[in-house]
Order: C-alpha cells, then structure tokens, then sequence
C-alpha cells in the first residue's frame, strides 16, 4: 500500500519535473551520455545516514518512484521518444554534505541528463540545494517536510514546488482538534533548537492569534526535559501540546509517564515528526529515558 501510495505521488510530480526538463539537451555545457534518456534523482535520507537515524522516507519512496518510473516509460503518451530512469542518492539531513556530494556527482560529473530531484526532506538540506538547482534549471520537488521553498522565494526559485506544505497541515489540524473538542486553551511545549519544529510553533501561535476564542496559554522550551515537566505541572491546564521530532518526544512523554501525567489527569496532543516510532515505543512500554 505505501509503495502505490509514493507512486501516485511520483506520478503527479514525474508530469511536473518533466514538463520543466524534458529536451533540456544542453545542460550548461555538460556531455550527456544519451540526449533521449531523462534522469531523476531521488535524493532522500535513510536511517543509517542521518544523526539522529529518525528519517526512512528513502526506505519507501524510491521504491514507489520505481514503480511510477515503469508505469511512465510504459505510456507513449507521456515520454514518446523518450525514456526515464530513476537515480538513487543519498541526501543526509542535519547533515548537509551527504546530499551536496550526491547532487555534485549525479549532476555535474555523470553525464546523466538530470532534469529534476526528488526531495530531500530535511530543510537544511533543501536550502542549501535549492539555489544550487535552480541554477541549473533543474527542478526541485519537495516532499512533505521541507520548509524550502517557503511562498516568497516563489519567484526566486521558480523551478522550486513542494506537494504540500505540511507546516500548514499540522497547524490546521492542531486548530481544528482545539475547535472540535472545545479546548479554549492549551499549553504548549516545544523544541525551539529544531528548525523545522520551531518554524510549526511560530506558525501555530500565529495562526492562533486569529482565533478570538483559543489562545495558548503558556509556551515552554522542552529544554531540559525534566524541567519542562516540573513547569507544565505548576499549570492547572489539562491539554497539552507537544511538537517535537520523535527523540525529543519520546523522552518528553518518558518523564511525563514517570510523573503519572497522563489521562484523564493530562491530555497530551503529540504532532511534529516519524510520530509511528513514538506510538510503536510506547505500545512496547519502552520507558527508558537515559537519551540513548
């Protein structure tokens, strides 16, 4: 199912990249191994090569891809006279240098025809590739988490997309779940060092100060965690918002159940990122909080 899920996704964006790309046959003076073949790169991290190791998106969607590339090359209303392959890379995360030397090496030294890349997730990643691509006129679609392009660099990166802007997805739902169970107010603790978490707390409060009738009533840094816990508990507020990536999650909620504030005394409402390991940890009762 996630596989033909990531191939409907590939397919939407394939249509797109190759509409910027295709017949691209001078490429800034590079010698192209075959004018007639179009590559994409997938450049997406994988567990062993991202610190902390929280990201898989590689692990399933290039698999998708490969299915939507077959299924593309198949149709000879789409690529007649052409054929796509995919390229797997890897990008890294925090770490920016494994993407940096992945897209030197596919672009600049393979005599591949690189019309587009997939990903790369991470922000800092994709802030740092995207002027690069669009350089090149090489289209760059992001997925899912990256904040870059955010809506004014549209026109300075206009070979620049994203298939969703999943900061406003998070936002509208964390609104949404306020307004349906009527929780007039939250307090919030949050991971001011991550960019991308930081960047869903900026636009949550802002998106909040546009509701006359839900407010956050206290914001904390979850900066040292046990801390943190001490501070929300000095709250008599019961729903608790906590937008983090899963490591910081994970050990935020382990001090929490060691202080027994779970429900009906607290109602935790978790949203940020890999948020499928903190459920499958939890289900294991795998409390351990030494941050290893």
């Amino acid at each position: 199912m996630a596989r033909m899920n990531c191939s409907c996704v590939y397919l939407c964006l394939l249509s797109l990249v190759l509409s910027r790309g295709k017949g691209n046959t001078h490429v800034r003076n590079r010698t192209l191994q075959d004018p007639r073949k179009l590559y994409l790169l997938s450049l997406l991290p994988y567990p062993h090569s991202t610190q902390p190791s929280d990201h898989q998106e590689g692990t399933y969607i290039f698999p998708g891809g490969q299915i939507a590339i077959e299924l593309m090359n198949n149709r000879s209303d789409i690529l007649k006279g052409y054929e796509l392959e995919l390229v797997e890379a890897v990008s890294g995360c925090t770490d920016k240098l494994p993407g940096v030397v992945s897209l030197v090496n596919e672009v600049f030294h393979s005599g591949k025809q690189i019309v587009g890349v997939i990903g790369p997730m991470c922000s800092n990643s994709a802030g740092f590739l995207s002027p690069v691509l669009n350089r090149e006129d090489i289209a760059l679609v992001n997925i899912r988490l990256s904040l870059v392009p955010d809506k004014k660099n549209g026109n300075r990166y206009p070979y620049s997309f994203s298939t969703a802007r999943s900061v406003d997805t998070l936002v509208t739902a964390a609104v949404e779940l306020m307004r349906q169970n009527k929780w007039y107010e939250v307090v919030v603790l949050h991971d001011n060092l991550h960019t991308y978490i930081n960047w869903v707390y900026v636009s949550f409060e802002a998106r909040l100060a546009q509701e006359p009738n839900y407010q956050v009533v206290s914001s904390l840094p979850i900066f040292p965690f046990e801390e943190a816990i001490r501070d929300v508990q000095d709250f008599e507020h019961r729903i608790i918002f906590l937008i983090a990536g899963y490591e910081e999650a994970r050990l935020v909620v382990c001090f929490a159940l060691h202080q027994e504030m779970v429900y009906p005394k607290v109602q935790w409402v978790i949203f940020g990122m890999n948020m499928n390991e903190l459920r499958l940890s939890l289900q294991a009762e795998e409390y351990d909080c030494s941050g290893e």
